[in-house]
């Protein structure tokens, strides 16, 4: 069995545990959003891989060698793919001004995510058992009111039951004769209710009166026993 807290404790537990479960998906929500933020923007500073020059070399080489190109075509190219080299080398620096903090920031972000969804798992599980505690709590709540009302029934029960016997023969016809009201065996207010068990409730019978009335230990004379039963019911 949880452990009991009053209602209002139970009930205070349980809204503070949902506050912190949604503050739990916010963080994640955020997380989420952040990643894919630096996501995008890795992919919009990307560039395209360098063009590969080698080829074209060796066309003009082979153009040099059949005589369709003169050989300082070959000086012409190898300036060229200098120049995109150094301007690819330059696009390549710049982007990497973006892609490495963000790579850097995604792999952080990665792991706070983890943890925050670790959180999350464990409020969400202790919010099943602080669930449980709270009805755990109502039910000792209702089950106290239940064991109050219960006595009131039973004492108007029982002066029920000693009018009837004063009256006769059961004039008032009682039926059944006995009264029995179910126990909640496993709350605490009923721990020390009076013939509680996991087989029989309250059991009180209408012919206890007429034992008590006709037993040696019974009260002194008919007039004690009147006053006693519309008096307390007893």
């Amino acid at each position: 069995m949880n452990e009991l807290k009053t209602e209002n404790d139970a009930l205070a537990a349980v809204k503070q545990n949902q506050k912190s479960i949604t503050e739990k998906e916010g963080t994640i929500a955020t997380l989420a959003e952040v990643i894919n933020a630096q996501e995008s923007a890795i992919k919009a500073a990307a560039i395209a891989p360098p063009t590969d020059m080698g080829k074209k070399r060796e066309d003009l080489a082979a153009e040099i060698a059949i005589g369709t190109a003169k050989p300082e075509a070959r000086a012409a190219l190898d300036a060229r793919i200098a120049e995109e080299k150094k301007i690819h080398a330059e696009a390549s620096a710049k982007a990497e001004q973006v892609i490495g903090p963000a790579t850097a920031a995604i792999a952080g972000l990665h792991r706070r995510l983890e943890q925050a969804e670790k959180e999350l798992a464990s409020l969400t599980k202790e919010g099943e058992s602080l669930y449980q505690a709270l009805l755990w709590a109502e039910a000792e709540r209702t089950g106290a009111e239940y064991l109050e009302r219960a006595d009131e029934l039973i004492y108007l029960f029982r002066r029920l039951a000693g009018l009837n016997e004063l009256l006769g023969e059961n004039v008032l016809e009682i039926w059944p004769t006995h009264l029995a009201i179910p126990a909640i065996g496993r709350l605490k207010a009923f721990e020390s209710a009076e013939k509680c068990g996991p087989n029989n409730g309250f059991i009180h019978h209408a012919n206890e009166f007429r034992e008590e009335k006709n037993s040696t230990d019974a009260l002194k004379g008919i007039e004690s026993y009147r006053v006693q039963i519309l008096l307390t019911g007893k």
